[in-house]
């Protein structure tokens, strides 16, 4: 982690900020965690609400999933295991690296705009409220650069998964070599002094 002062990274961004505006992040919780915390599991179409059940169901009575239960039955898994993995991180943070910026009250940022830009089409699925764009913003706070390559899921023991925690937490440096994962988690005061239209 590291102190920053009047550093300017970016975000992109669907919310209708103004230059001049002032962001604060580190209390409130961000779009990350009502990710994490308001998704909703259920099956609404299945037989049983949990896929482990309805899969048994049909392997026990040779029969096909149909398209529907095939696709609630993909959103479930891949919901619940963005979830685990997004409250594994924070466990480990709160348990371990306290004074790290937690991603469910951080703001993402890149270092450069072209870098944000790659976000704009994960940022029309985040409620639209304006038309998406890229913001330059004044950071004084503390921000992470660590890499979202020891953040990924599937086919990990969950003795992996916690190496993977550790060494997300305790990030990474200028002289990483996978340039493209790095991601950066700040916590502070962010000034708007940009706007990059799409």
């Amino acid at each position: 982690m590291q102190i920053v002062k009047d550093v300017v990274m970016y975000q992109a961004t669907t919310r209708d900020y103004k230059v001049g505006d002032i962001i604060k992040f580190g209390d409130d919780y961000n779009y990350q965690a009502k990710r994490v915390l308001d998704v909703d599991y259920k099956m609404e179409n299945a037989p049983n609400n949990m896929p482990e059940m309805l899969l048994e169901e049909k392997i026990k009575h040779h029969k096909k999933l149909n398209k529907n239960e095939l696709r609630e039955v993909c959103d479930i898994l891949w919901n619940y295991g963005f979830s685990m993995r997004e409250i594994g991180l924070e466990i480990c943070r709160q348990r371990y690296y306290p004074n790290e910026p937690s991603r469910f009250k951080c703001m993402f940022l890149c270092k450069k705009p072209e870098e944000a830009k790659c976000y704009l089409s994960t940022a029309k699925t985040k409620g639209n409220t304006s038309q998406p764009k890229v913001i330059g913003v004044k950071l004084n706070g503390k921000i992470l650069m660590t890499s979202n390559s020891f953040n990924m899921r599937g086919g990990k023991s969950i003795n992996e998964f916690i190496e993977q925690a550790h060494a997300y937490w305790q990030g990474v440096d200028d002289s990483f070599v996978d340039k493209a994962s790095i991601e950066y988690l700040f916590e502070g005061i962010a000034e708007v002094v940009e706007i990059i239209n799409e």
